[in-house]
C-alpha cells in the first residue's frame, strides 16, 4: 500500500493544469492522489484524464459548495477518504518538484514515531512577478517547530499548507481549528500536530506555492474575516503555549514576535493577548508601550526639521 496520499481540493482551474502534471511526472509513483472538486464552473476532469490514468487517483465530484463556507470544510470531507498514514493537502494552484514523492520515501526511515509533520523546502512564486526562497541555508533534519511558527509570525518565513505532509493518525486525533476563511488554520494544525516539538525539514524537494490576485493569501479583499482569525489564532495559540508551561524565553519570544500584527488586531487587542500572560505580558506590554511612545516622539522631532 501506498504510505503517501495527495489531496488536492479543487475549485480554480487558472494553475491546475500545473498542479496535476507535476503529480504525473514524479519520479516515484508510490503515492495516492484524492482530487475533490467543490462544485467548481469549470470542468476539471479533461486535464485529470490527460494525465493521470484511473488507478492513480480518486475523484469526488461533489454537490455542494463547501469551500465557499471554509476551506477546512472542504479540506475534511476529501481527508475522511483518505487510507495513506501520511497526507500532504496540495492548492489546486500549486505544484510539487518532481522528486517531492521520491525524497519523501528516502527520509521516511528517520522519522521518529512522536514527529508527526514533515515541512518540504519551498519556493513562493508571485505569478508575473517574482520568486522568493525563505530557507536556502536549512538543511535536512530536524528543526524546533516553536521557532519556525514565530519566525513566520515575526515575518522571517514563508510557510504555505501545501508545503507540508502530515501524520494521518495524529490528524485524526486533533483536527482542524476552524477559523474565518481557513486563515492561520494551516499554522494551528502545526501547532497541534507538532505539539511544538520537532518538524522534520526536506530541503533536496520543493513545493511551487502561487501567490496571484485570486488567491486567498494574494487577494487584499475579506480584511475584517483575515482579523477575526488572525485574532483566534493569537489566541489559540497563547492559550496552548500557557498549557504547555512553555519556558519563560519561549514566551517572550511569542509576546515580541505578535507585535508584528498590532496594524491588523489593533493595539487593544494586542494587550489582551499580552496579559493572559500575567505578571510577564504586563510587565513587556509596558515596555512595548514605552517603545511606541518613544518612536512617534521621534516622528515627530523629525518632522519638525
Amino acid at each position: 500500500m501506498n504510505k503517501l496520499a495527495i489531496v488536492v481540493p479543487y475549485f480554480k482551474i487558472d494553475y491546475f493544469e500545473e498542479c496535476i502534471k507535476s503529480l504525473a511526472n514524479q519520479s516515484d509513483k508510490r503515492f495516492s492522489v484524492y482530487i475533490g472538486n467543490d462544485l467548481s464552473p469549470d470542468d476539471p476532469f479533461p486535464i485529470i484524464e490527460k494525465y493521470l490514468s484511473p488507478n492513480q487517483y480518486f475523484y469526488f465530484d461533489y454537490e455542494e459548495n463547501l469551500g465557499g463556507k471554509n476551506l477546512a470544510f472542504q479540506w475534511l470531507r476529501i481527508l475522511a477518504e483518505i487510507k495513506e498514514p501520511w497526507f500532504q493537502i496540495l492548492g489546486d494552484d500549486d505544484s510539487i518538484a518532481l522528486n517531492f514523492v521520491e525524497e519523501f520515501y528516502k527520509n521516511l526511515p528517520a522519522i521518529n514515531s512522536d514527529c508527526h509533520v514533515l515541512k518540504f523546502n519551498s519556493v513562493l512564486d508571485f505569478v508575473d512577478e517574482k520568486e522568493e526562497r525563505f530557507y536556502t541555508s536549512y538543511q535536512t533534519g530536524y528543526y524546533d517547530t516553536y521557532d519556525l511558527i514565530l519566525r513566520k509570525i515575526s515575518g522571517g518565513l514563508n510557510s504555505s499548507l501545501s508545503e507540508h505532509v502530515f501524520r494521518s493518525e495524529r490528524f485524526n486525533e486533533v483536527g482542524f481549528e476552524i477559523y474565518p476563511l481557513a486563515w492561520h488554520t494551516d499554522d494551528f494544525l502545526i501547532v497541534r500536530m507538532s505539539g511544538l516539538g520537532k518538524t522534520y525539514f526536506v530541503s533536496k524537494s520543493n513545493v511551487v506555492v502561487r501567490v496571484f490576485g485570486n488567491s486567498t493569501s494574494g487577494s487584499e479583499k475579506n480584511f475584517d474575516q483575515k482579523s477575526t482569525a488572525t485574532k483566534q489564532f493569537l489566541k489559540d495559540f497563547a492559550q496552548f503555549i500557557i498549557k504547555n508551561k512553555r519556558s519563560f524565553w519561549e514566551k517572550r519570544k511569542f509576546l515580541i514576535a505578535i507585535r508584528k500584527y498590532k496594524s491588523e488586531v489593533g493595539l487593544s487587542y494586542i494587550s489582551e493577548i499580552y496579559f493572559l500572560f500575567g505578571w510577564l505580558g504586563t510587565v513587556y506590554f509596558q515596555i512595548y508601550l514605552i517603545g511606541l511612545n518613544l518612536k512617534r516622539k521621534l516622528v515627530l522631532s523629525e518632522g519638525k526639521i
